[in-house]
């Protein structure tokens, strides 16, 4: 018996089935199949369900790439519903990474979807960019870390420390790859390591800008490698071998890399105020234990900010001055200080108390610094202002103003305080 001729849309099913059978397998090229010019390469007359269809069966990489480009163009992602987005990060994964462009494509998705639904829905996107990308395997390997997975996190910051071993190895003088390299060790809490990188680096470079960058990222590293240390535990029956006995001469190091690092300047605060209340007899007594080996000065530093914190302004002043006589240097180290100080520590002493602890640290640090530059006398009038001293800060905002960068700024401070003088 004859069978009747299929209906018009059974035909057209028929015919869309096959076209999309033969674009994505590969026997026809898709301009060729669908009649369109290879440059415009349009959607050729498929229609999303039936691609959609064929990529669910059989996971086609050109189906996918279809897809991303016609069905859900980076200008619909925002608009698309829960199970469009599905198909859509199917096919985004199911496209290799081998090229950059490809690549970009899953740093794309994961920064759209970290806003949309959280940093842990990017996690698939950055670890298929890892390989382009490896800074963003180390990403998701943090991201995987705080949802309790230790295990990938470590595996992920693993096969990261690998790929910027390798990009280290080929381009030596990239400072970049130096940079992802320790950040990666560090991670793994390979801290040695770290730091050796991060300093054979920093002397190799030749560029200025290059060699702050590495020095900051020295403060950083020291500083993860000080906290790492608060989770040892401590052998009471051979304090002598605590760890921890190293972390002031840790902070010498920190502090003489990176003197301007908000890492460094925090954590140096906080052991500041944990070491406050140790009398002469107990910096005497400790001094060869915690600060054998560091730079000339640096005891007297710390000893005499420890005093500046207790009012005890004599015993500050003879170190102090000692600090800066062996290690002019530390006159920037004590304007930092101030900003440290100066911004706010809670739970250690109440705020009036912490700005006048950074009022007193600005004066020293100009008091011994010649012909102190213009940002010595921001942070001193900046801190005047917080301390409701109109008159005195605008002194040293005008000071400050002398700096055409920060001119604009002063000079509208200045207004600030004259207006509340007026009042």
């Amino acid at each position: 018996m004859l069978q009747s001729r299929p209906s018009a849309f059974t035909q057209n099913a028929s015919i869309a089935s096959i076209m999309t059978l033969v674009i994505f397998t590969g026997f026809l090229p898709v301009h060729v199949a669908t009649g369109q010019e290879t440059k415009t390469n349009g959607s050729g007359g498929l229609s999303v369900e039936t691609v959609k269809e064929h990529f669910e069966k059989t996971n086609s990489e050109k189906a996918a790439r279809w897809l991303v480009a016609h069905a859900y163009p980076k200008a619909m992602w925002n608009s698309l519903r829960a199970s469009e987005r599905d198909v859509l990060e199917k096919a985004i994964l199911r496209i290799p990474s081998d090229s950059t462009e490809d690549a970009q494509l899953k740093v794309d998705y994961a920064g759209f979807i970290s806003k949309k639904r959280g940093e842990k829905k990017a996690v698939p996107f950055l670890i298929a960019a890892a390989g382009s990308f490896p800074n963003l395997g180390l990403h998701a390997a943090k991201i995987v870390k705080e949802s309790g997975d230790v295990e990938q996190a470590e595996q992920l910051a693993q096969d990261a420390m690998l790929a910027f071993k390798k990009l280290h190895a080929a381009s030596p003088d990239d400072v970049t790859h130096a940079m992802g390299l320790a950040t990666s060790l560090l991670f793994l809490k390979k801290n040695t390591e770290a730091l050796v990188t991060l300093i054979a680096a920093s002397q190799k470079t030749e560029s200025e800008e290059d060699r702050d960058r590495l020095n900051y990222a020295i403060g950083d590293a020291i500083v993860l490698w000080i906290l790492d240390m608060n989770e040892i535990e401590a052998d009471p029956e051979n304090p002598a071998a605590d760890p921890r006995n190293n972390i002031w001469k840790m902070m010498n190091s920190a502090v003489d890399a990176a003197p301007n690092n908000v890492q460094v300047l925090s954590e140096l605060r906080k052991q500041l105020m944990l070491i406050k209340d140790k009398n002469e007899a107990e910096f005497d007594r400790d001094k060869e234990l915690l600060f054998g080996g560091t730079q000339p000065g640096f005891y007297e530093l710390v000893r005499g900010v420890a005093a500046l914190i207790n009012n005890q302004e004599r015993i500050a002043g003879i170190n102090l001055n000692r600090a800066v006589e062996l290690q002019p240097k530390y006159t920037l180290v004590l304007k930092n200080l101030a900003v440290a100080f100066g911004s706010g520590y809670r739970g250690a002493l109440d705020n009036s108390d912490m700005l006048n602890l950074g009022l007193k640290l600005s004066n020293v640090a100009i008091k011994k610094t010649p012909d102190a530059a213009p940002e010595y006398y921001e942070t001193r009038g900046q801190i005047l202002i917080r301390l409701k001293k109109y008159r005195e800060a605008i002194s040293d905002l005008e000071k400050a103003s002398e700096d055409p960068e920060r001119e604009a700024v002063m000079k509208r401070l200045v207004e600030d305080c004259k207006l509340y003088l007026d009042q």
